[in-house]
């Protein structure tokens, strides 16, 4: 985990899960996941194909839901996974970026 400044739960305004990635076959389906802390569950959040060019992809939480996936001391956990669909054989994915955005209100240290 990342040391991040602490959110005022009272201030969050946004949480997103951006990626980079790409693969050596297209077809492959990357999907984006949330700890949802107040129901102790990961949540689907988006979902998109990648091929051998790097695709940027932004899942953006509802700001009405975005405190569930805010944790003790303003933490935030993702997972990403990916599979080939179809006739997709053996394959490699990169993920250049992994990003978690929150914005919001910062408590002062």
């Amino acid at each position: 985990f990342l040391d991040a400044p602490a959110v005022d739960p009272n201030q969050l305004q946004g949480i997103a899960l951006t990626t980079v990635s790409r693969s050596t076959k297209p077809f492959v389906v990357l999907g984006g996941f949330l700890f949802n802390w107040e129901d102790v569950r990961w949540d689907f959040v988006g979902v998109n194909f990648i091929g051998p060019g790097p695709a940027p992809n932004t899942f953006a939480v509802n700001p009405i839901l975005a405190n569930k996936y805010l944790g003790p001391g303003g933490q935030v956990q993702a997972r990403i996974w990916t599979c080939g669909l179809g006739a997709v054989t053996g394959h490699q994915v990169w993920h250049d970026l992994i990003q978690v955005q929150v914005t919001g209100g910062l408590l002062t240290p």
